[in-house]
């Protein structure tokens, strides 16, 4: 069972509007009637750090959108060891719909707060609904590209790679694209050294020389753990071993 605080959209909290959450972004082009279907069956929760949302293997009994914090997508090997496959950062979806069991454990690795439905009522409303099917479809192939930059990122030969490499996909995901090269950035990630180590198939240890060396190269200012001023993009992207285009792309 999900813990943390749940509270109803329909009792005076609009997700979709910015002061709630970042789907405002998202629903933006729906008509008035699938925003008042959605608004009726959304229920708002912060859930926190390490909660288990979904188990892997399991068919899931709602259908989530991140509005606030990150999510890990993680599956056990044949050892048992947990490996972090991906990350779902604001508006990406979790639960798996029209389909069988999970493939995945979805866990809070901070704080989220998420905006959730009934699988059953969410698939009757898209399988009449053409825009709410519309996003849906929009959802499985970000599933797709969140599955694809994983294995870009574990393809890097060296882990100041993958570091340079995960820094510039979270520039990319939380501002629709890279910003201003001559511009610094803050960024905020929300994950234990330990976290982010099995994200990036390396230790902790490791991890940390990595972005202690990034700062000595004077392409990134560590604030403390959990933020980093990016102060040089290009020298960063030149790092990373990939070819990113202005707007985040491969």
């Amino acid at each position: 069972m999900m813990r943390g605080t749940t509270s109803h959209a329909g009792q005076g909290i609009d997700p979709f509007v910015p002061a709630g959450g970042y789907l405002s972004l998202l629903l933006e082009t729906f008509s008035a009637e699938s925003r008042a279907r959605l608004d009726g069956m959304a229920r708002v929760r912060t859930v926190p750090a390490k909660t288990v949302l979904v188990r892997e293997g399991e068919r899931p009994n709602e259908i989530g959108f991140v509005l606030s914090g990150i999510l890990a997508l993680t599956r056990f090997l044949p050892s048992g060891r947990a490996q972090i496959s991906g990350l779902l950062a604001p508006t990406d979806m979790y639960g798996r719909i029209f389909s069988g069991r999970s493939r995945h454990h979805v866990e809070s690795l901070s704080e989220a707060r998420l905006i959730c439905f009934d699988r059953a009522h969410f698939e009757a409303l898209v399988a009449k609904d053409a825009e709410v099917e519309r996003v849906l479809l929009t959802h499985v192939l970000d599933e797709l590209d969140i599955a694809r930059e994983w294995v870009l990122l574990l393809n890097g030969s060296k882990v100041i790679e993958r570091v340079a490499s995960f820094l510039i996909l979270l520039m990319s995901r939380h501002g629709g694209g890279l910003p201003d090269a001559r511009a610094p950035m803050t960024l905020q990630v929300p994950l234990s050294r330990e976290d982010l180590a099995s994200y990036l198939g390396t230790r902790p240890e490791t991890l940390s020389r990595a972005f202690h060396e990034l700062a000595d190269k004077g392409i990134i200012h560590i604030t403390d753990p959990y933020r980093f001023d990016v102060v040089n993009l290009p020298a960063l992207i030149k790092v990373s071993g990939r070819d990113f285009a202005p707007d985040g792309g491969d």
